[in-house]
């Protein structure tokens, strides 16, 4: 990140330690100043790590904020790391703090014989 860069992200939800199944919303922030002016980030990617591998999806602005959907259940159980990678107009770049969140294994259904 070139000197005097300011670029801030960290992830609103989920919150470090949860349990989560199904659609999992991610919010993170992503701003930077300018002098007494805090712009958002001009982009930011949500980054997933485990079991299967790790995946980025792209951050959509909300204008309070930047969001992303994860359907858990396709990855499937496990230990999970998220952080995000925001970027200002000069292109420089800023991870978060990784949060780790647990995706539990889908109930079985009931099924009559």
């Amino acid at each position: 990140m070139p000197r005097g860069s300011n670029l801030e992200t960290e992830i609103v939800t989920p919150k470090p330690g949860s349990d989560v199944s199904g659609s999992v919303s991610r919010v993170a922030s992503g701003t930077y100043n300018i002098g007494s002016l805090v712009i958002p980030a001009t982009r930011l990617s949500f980054v997933i790590d485990g079991p299967q591998g790790a995946a980025t999806l792209p951050g959509v602005s909300t204008g309070y904020g930047w969001f992303a959907a994860w359907d858990s259940a396709k990855d499937g159980p496990g230990t999970y790391s998220i952080h995000t990678i925001a970027f200002d107009l000069n292109g420089s770049r800023r991870e978060s703090a990784m949060v780790i969140v647990h995706v539990a294994p889908q109930s079985q259904k009931n099924e009559e014989p």
